[in-house]
């Protein structure tokens, strides 16, 4: 009985101790609905995809930092891009795998060595303090980002829809495209109309003055026509008259002319012929 009781205790013993070591080495999953849970504390978060080789590489060194969680005080997590497409534009992940520092909401990119080692000095020696935090605009739980995480995922179902209309339903690829243009075109006229409509309610036009409404009826509107008419006809009489009257100076200043010349080969044979008379009255006197 008593070695019985013994080899109960032992394999309690070592059935705690495995328990322990399993969850001691956990690594906590992250998605779409838990990611938040890194704003708090201190995190070391990675990010992979199970078709990665270099992802498949750091696994089990992920596991053996996981094992200093505790030691370190932080929490060790992961996120699948392959499933969180979302996360993946939120964290502007353009190469995998990719190691976020998270310490009360300030992200850190770890961009030294893969090894146990360097993460772990990395966070015991405070190294990450010498590293630039991600600039606002570049915040995960910024506006900017958000958007771009629903870019994203909407990209995501994109491609799921569009490889289940020609894998499971046999469309041709050609028809899947045409689909999808035309589903674009009709978001975006959707789209600006609604926007015109906020622009339309955020700053709505100003009316006119009470008093300066103006009632018009087609008899004013007719009259209108016929005083723009004339004021049109008179400025063309303006400007016939004017042409009139520069060409009347004209014929005055040519029959000035020709009156003068014409004085003057009148006057010119008169002055000769006094001459001559003048100069044989001075022959005769001097003979």
């Amino acid at each position: 009985m008593k070695a019985q009781a013994c080899l109960q205790a032992l394999l309690f013993t070592v059935f705690v101790y495995k328990s322990q070591a399993k969850l001691k080495n956990q690594v906590i999953k992250l998605n779409e609905n838990t990611w938040r849970d890194i704003l708090e504390g201190e995190w070391l978060v990675k990010f992979y995809a199970p078709w990665c080789p270099a992802c498949q590489g750091i696994a089990p060194i992920w596991e053996k930092v996981a094992d200093w969680s505790d030691d370190l005080n932080i929490k060790v997590g992961e996120i699948d891009v392959s499933e969180e497409a979302g996360l993946s534009g939120r964290f502007f992940i353009t190469a995998l795998p990719t190691i976020y520092h998270v310490r009360n909401g300030e992200f850190r990119r770890y961009l030294g060595p893969r090894t146990e080692d360097d993460i772990i000095s990395y966070i015991d020696e405070k190294k990450y303090e010498e590293v630039e935090p991600v600039s606002w605009w570049k915040h995960p739980n910024s506006i900017q980002m958000s958007l771009l995480s629903s870019v994203f995922r909407v990209s995501m179902q994109v491609r799921i829809m569009h490889n289940k209309m020609t894998d499971e339903w046999g469309f041709p690829v050609w028809l899947s495209y045409l689909f999808f243009a035309l589903a674009t075109i009709v978001a975006g006229l959707l789209l600006g109309l609604l926007l015109v409509v906020v622009a339309d309610c955020m700053c709505p036009p100003r009316p006119p003055p009470h008093g300066e409404i103006l009632h018009t009826s087609p008899t004013a509107e007719s009259k209108a026509k016929k005083d723009d008419k004339k004021d049109e006809g008179g400025e063309e009489k303006q400007v016939k008259d004017g042409e009139e009257q520069k060409d009347e100076v004209v014929q005055g200043e040519t029959t000035k002319e020709e009156d003068s010349t014409v004085r003057q080969r009148k006057v010119g044979p008169k002055e000769d012929g006094d001459g001559e008379e003048k100069s044989e009255k001075k022959e005769e006197e001097a003979s």
